[in-house]
């Protein structure tokens, strides 16, 4: 799945594998002849991030709620559901 937002420029890709993205990214660029597009790269990974926000508290303007889901990477990945 993905969202096309031609205002803002961006093409949000709900994948965690780069790999995938890049295919669907090759594919709407076959589709529309022109896309220019590149994959977001970030100073930190959105697991560090996310790992440092469970060892020391988010930052502000987010908060960590009672409930929780890990999914592994991949569509016949695991998933664990916490609650409270």
């Amino acid at each position: 799945r993905a969202l096309v937002e031609p205002q803002t420029g961006w093409v949000w890709v709900d994948t965690s594998s780069a790999s995938r993205a890049e295919t669907l990214l090759s594919l709407l660029r076959e589709a529309l002849e022109h896309l220019p597009s590149r994959l977001l790269h970030t100073q930190q990974s959105p697991v560090t991030v996310m790992t440092n926000w469970l060892e020391n508290g988010a930052d502000e303007g987010f908060t960590l709620d009672a409930d929780c889901e890990l999914k592994a990477p991949g569509d016949e990945g695991a998933v664990i559901r916490c609650r409270r």
